[in-house]
């Protein structure tokens, strides 16, 4: 009979394995031990706000540009110019009424509560005096934050446009496009209970020049 030795097979070209209690694992590379050094276990990732990346407070100056018009001619060049003015400085999240805002835990809460103070109010020099009437005659409070008053003005041009959109239906009505005059009557009537919703008055003289209805 052959002796054995643990000596003899534990060598280099061993296949035989140490037990569990002896077994080693590979040292971290220093690049990991170096991460788990700088990053804490309570390391959270803080979710996307009005606040993320906001510039520390400042004096600026913003410029002078034109002004929303009641009529509402021109409402995707006023935006564009509001969205243009506060990215060149940085700021222009802040009326995004789509992000959620800081809690007022929020470290940064302070200096987006400043920035959205100061694009509140750039914001409303550009309205038109009109449109500031109506503003303050709808709301309890009159917005004093940036994503309040977008969300205000935004909400206007649509209802601006659908009564624009009412009364231009309308006037445009013709004796020529209803098979009989009992039906234009009716549509007639209906177009303009349907004014009435938006408290649109049609001038009373614009029937005058309606065309006449046969008998």
């Amino acid at each position: 009979m052959t002796d054995y030795s643990e000596d003899d097979n534990a060598g280099e070209g061993s296949s035989r394995s140490l037990p569990a209690s002896r077994q080693t694992s590979p040292a971290p590379a220093p690049e990991e031990q170096q991460q788990k050094q700088q990053q804490p276990d309570s390391y959270v990732i803080r979710p996307r706000t009005q606040a993320t990346n906001l510039p520390e407070e400042k004096t600026i100056k913003l410029n002078k540009g034109i002004k929303l018009l009641l009529d509402g001619s021109n409402p995707a060049r006023w935006k564009r110019q509001i969205e243009y003015g506060l990215r060149m400085i940085r700021i222009h999240e802040v009326a995004d009424y789509k992000l959620p805002r800081p809690e007022e835990t929020d470290p940064d809460y302070d200096i987006w509560e400043y920035w959205s103070r100061i694009a509140c109010g750039w914001i409303e020099s550009l309205l038109d005096q009109g449109i500031i009437t109506i503003l303050e005659s709808g709301v309890d409070t009159f917005p004093s934050r940036a994503d309040d008053m977008m969300r205000a003005v935004e909400t206007l041009v649509r209802r601006l446009d659908n009564v624009k959109r009412q009364v231009i239906k309308f006037h445009n009505m013709k004796r020529s496009d209803f098979s009989s005059a009992d039906a234009f009557i009716i549509a007639y009537l209906a177009q303009y209970n349907q004014l009435g919703l938006h408290k649109v008055e049609p001038h009373p003289f614009g029937a005058i020049f309606r065309y006449a209805l046969p008998s």
